[in-house]
């Protein structure tokens, strides 16, 4: 059977009329998992991107930090107390590979917590329904995000089991070669449509997760029906990401950003689905963020949009040939 899938990139929203007078009036603000975020922005559980100053910075500027989970646990557990001295809403994240190590893991923190994120890379397993459940079941005040799907039928498998919110995503990632290495994927538009589309109306939340590369990407996975969009390559080498820095021979600054599947590989446990890197060094997240937002806001500006809802209902995707492809990207003359 072949089905035809898109992703971001294969896209653009048609401009529409627009009343608004100053995007600065646009209204970004959602209400995800009881928490009000400013921004529908979250820093990913990766981890060079997000640990306590990650978490801490990102709550500040309106949006949300998810802890990554490959750090010592008892640095993550004095790093969910002081959060949560903080008065920082706080998710750490697990894996299925040990259940009983996890569900320990939540225990000993889950009055500190605000949720938690299951993370793994195929989250339509039967491991993962069964750590949902369970999360759900011995620690009802907790928020479950669960994932990562890219189908409808994941989706709707994730909820059903409970999960409050759903990652959406695939080997989409700048770091991650699961499409590479096994072949299996969907491009991350269509993957997103698929999900948001089987769970509207039940009231899960969608989370976009990778494939981001510009304010235009984000603008593209809300308006296909994300709620919030998890950001990893983008954020990294901002100054509060874990990591040292180095710097390079011409003083440029750098700092590590991984793919998270590359982890048991010196165990030979599994074949790796992800690459080791460095990027510049970025500045403080908060500048990030502020470029960000205005290049979102700038795209609703153009169907009209003065929130994330009509975003949704105004938004209407054009399929772009490669020629228009190399029109949107940026090109200079150097003649003179």
């Amino acid at each position: 059977m072949f089905v035809e899938a898109l992703s971001y990139d294969d896209v653009l929203i048609k401009p529409a009329y627009s009343d608004i007078v100053t995007r600065s009036s646009i209204d970004l603000t959602q209400d995800f998992l009881d928490l009000e975020l400013g921004y529908p922005l979250i820093s990913a559980n990766m981890d060079y991107v997000t640990g306590y100053k990650m978490a801490r910075a990102m709550w500040g500027n309106a949006a949300l930090g998810i802890l990554n989970r490959f750090y010592d646990w008892d640095d993550q557990k004095d790093d969910v107390l002081t959060l949560e001295a903080e008065f920082i809403p706080t998710f750490i994240s697990v894996g299925t590979r040990d259940l009983n190590e996890s569900l320990k893991h939540i225990d000993e923190v889950a009055l500190a917590l605000h949720g938690v994120c299951i993370d793994v890379a195929h989250g339509h397993s039967a491991s993962v329904k069964e750590l949902v459940e369970t999360t759900k079941r011995n620690w009802p005040h907790l928020k479950v995000i669960a994932g990562n799907v890219a189908t409808g039928d994941g989706a709707w498998f994730l909820a059903d089991a409970g999960a409050d919110a759903i990652k959406v995503g695939i080997g989409p990632g700048s770091v991650c070669t699961t499409r590479e290495v096994t072949g299996v994927g969907i491009p991350q538009l269509t993957a997103v449509i698929y999900c948001a589309d089987t769970l509207m109306g039940y009231g899960t939340k969608i989370i976009a997760d990778g494939g981001i590369k510009s304010s235009g990407d984000i603008v593209k996975a809300l308006a296909a029906g994300a709620d919030a969009v998890m950001v990893g390559s983008l954020f990294a080498g901002a100054d509060e990401c874990p990591g040292e820095s180095r710097t390079a021979p011409d003083n440029s600054v750098w700092k590590p950003y991984n793919g998270q599947s590359i982890y048991g590989v010196n165990g030979h446990k599994y074949t790796p689905e992800g690459i080791e890197g460095w990027v510049r060094a970025k500045g403080p997240v908060e500048g990030i963020i502020r470029k960000l937002v205005g290049g979102i806001r700038s795209g609703m500006s153009y169907v009209g949009a003065n929130n994330l809802k009509e975003l949704r209902e105004k938004a209407e995707f054009m399929r772009v040939s490669a020629l228009s492809k190399i029109e949107s990207g940026t090109r200079i003359s150097e003649s003179f």
